[in-house]
């Protein structure tokens, strides 16, 4: 991998360290690329794990399909392969993935899935 693959977009700790993290954050504006921002977040060790991206489509009139799209295309398949590689994480961590859908221009919509690692991966988004 190119550049560096473990840099974050945002990290909040307590001052003036940046680890322990409290919450780490990753954003991709294009869901293609979203891959490498969940490995990013279950490789790292934070008590909270942001994950920030968007449909794909302008208009897209079948939402339920884009998000179910992001959810086992991209996120399950990466969660299943890296925790088959590091094992379980700490049982306190939570994850927050927020999915931004633009149906009409410039207005969004927001769907979120957030979860505990001990109580695995769930396939669902909630509207916000």
């Amino acid at each position: 991998m190119d550049g560096e693959p473990l840099h974050l977009d945002a990290v909040l700790s307590r001052q003036p360290h940046w680890a322990p993290m409290l919450v780490a954050v990753e954003h991709e504006n294009d869901s293609r690329g979203f891959e490498q921002e969940v490995q990013k977040l279950i490789s790292v060790r934070s008590r909270l794990k942001v994950g920030i991206t968007y449909t794909r489509y302008r208009n897209y009139e079948n939402c339920d399909e884009a998000l179910r799209l992001i959810c086992e295309e991209t996120i399950r398949p990466t969660w299943d392969r890296v925790l088959m590689s590091l094992g379980e994480e700490h049982k306190d961590t939570e994850y927050l993935f927020l999915i931004g859908h633009e149906k009409e221009a410039k207005e969004l919509k927001w769907y979120y899935k957030s979860f505990r690692a001990s109580d695995g991966y769930r396939p669902q988004f909630d509207p916000l």
